[in-house]
């Protein structure tokens, strides 16, 4: 489970600015960019379609299927009221859905040049059979093309071209919050394309630094704005990275940076030293359930260790439980390796955590880290750059990671690769 935001693949350009910078910082210009089907590192918003109740205003709807609906969301903040004039700014994005149950397939129209006429419009033919896709997977994300909207803005009095990509099989709830397997089907997600790509040097090393404005229910926006999120990565690298905002503290190529301002799409970091004594378990702290701190290194010591970060607010974390409790079973009792969770936690005291362990007999240890510290430099999420659950971490007897993978549908696979390693090492 992603909080908040999900991963996406996107494709890297190399044709960079550089700003001025001196010793003690870097300045990373950053150009805006629109995503394509090909693959690197990218956040994107999750954005939720509102149900149209009335639609005499569209033109083209098509009349063959009985089983549909009409959706809109806004293109921009503070959108103009629904007019029926085409030549007015309507300030939204509609889209015709439809089911036919015989065929099982899903229709999507998008009025992707905003004239409230879908006679003119591509259709898109969903098959029904790939719901079962796992959801933020390759696999999936082929199946969800990224449209191509055409937006007159009264405001610059310019046509404005952008992008998002539709998510036919997504929804915001769970499929149990419908009235119906209809309207489950009819639902959809749009997904922002838009994003800030640059780079930066250090070390000799080219590092990219990619950015997601704050400012998500703006399509058409030029500049990055105020409380942009930040990944730092390499092109080969292939661990998602963390994403960071202004003031954060960040690890690139052993140094440590700060975030210090955005100003005009120009990122400026502040060296703050070496991060030599972060480069080991020695310095990651984490929490018992009773809020007493201990060492990472102190519990890992010389064994090989399958780690599972989750958290209780995590359904997919939750429901992996079982095939860990199968885990635990084989290497309980051996003294060169374990198993321990690590949460991430919202709540002060990690009543709701201990809860779920009490509940669900969970034998192996579990620690916990607070929301509000995961970004310090003595976090295991820092260390290992976690922010997807779950994750698993597998190390061996040096504290060196051997393998890691996320989501509950690689459960099995690490946790096979974790019993062949130890039983051949």
């Amino acid at each position: 489970m992603k909080i908040a935001t999900l991963f996406l693949f996107i494709p890297l350009s190399l044709n960079m600015l550089y700003g001025q910078e001196n010793a003690k910082t870097k300045i990373v210009n950053l150009e805006k960019k629109f995503a394509t089907p090909d693959s690197k590192y990218y956040k994107s918003e999750i954005k939720i379609p509102e149900e149209v109740v009335e639609c005499n205003f569209l033109q083209g709807i098509p009349k063959e299927n009985t089983v549909r609906k009409i959706f809109e969301i806004p293109i921009k903040q503070g959108a103009n009221p629904i007019t029926t004039s085409k030549e007015t700014d309507t300030n939204k994005i509609y889209t015709y859905v439809s089911l036919d149950t015989i065929k099982k397939e899903k229709t999507i129209i998008v009025d992707t040049n905003c004239n409230l006429d879908f006679s003119d419009d591509k259709i898109y033919t969903f098959s029904l059979a790939n719901y079962a896709v796992t959801k933020y997977t390759k696999e999936h994300d082929i199946l969800c093309p990224v449209i191509q909207v055409n937006y007159f803005d009264k405001y610059q009095n310019k046509e404005v071209l952008f992008y998002l990509k539709l998510d036919p099989y997504s929804s915001d709830k769970n499929r149990s919050s419908y009235h119906s397997d209809e309207d489950y089907y009819l639902e959809y997600l749009w997904y922002t394309c838009h994003f800030w790509e640059g780079t930066a040097i250090i070390e000799g090393k080219e590092y990219m630094v990619h950015a997601n404005s704050a400012k998500t229910n703006d399509f058409t926006q030029i500049e990055l704005g105020d409380n942009p999120r930040f990944l730092f990565f390499q092109p080969t690298d292939t661990i998602f990275p963390l994403n960071y905002q202004i003031n954060d503290s960040v690890i690139i190529n052993k140094e440590i940076f700060l975030l210090k301002e955005i100003n005009n799409d120009n990122l400026t970091l502040e060296t703050l030293g070496s991060s030599h004594a972060y480069n080991d378990t020695t310095n990651i702290c984490i929490k018992k359930l009773d809020n007493k701190d201990v060492s990472l290194s102190e519990i890992i010591k010389n064994k090989y260790v399958f780690i599972d970060f989750w958290g209780s607010w995590c359904n997919p974390c939750i429901a992996s439980i079982p095939k860990l409790k199968e885990l635990y079973e084989k290497i309980e009792g051996r003294k060169d390796v374990d198993v321990i969770g690590i949460a991430l936690e919202y709540e002060e005291k990690p009543e709701k955590l201990s809860s779920i362990i009490n509940n669900k007999r969970i034998k192996w240890g579990n620690y916990w880290v607070n929301k509000s510290n995961v970004k310090s430099l003595t976090t295991p999420h820092q260390r290992f750059r976690v922010d997807t659950y779950p994750t698993y971490i597998i190390l061996n007897d040096q504290g060196g990671v051997v393998y890691r993978t996320f989501g509950s549908a690689n459960t099995q696979k690490a946790i096979d690769f974790f019993l062949n390693l130890i039983d051949n090492k």
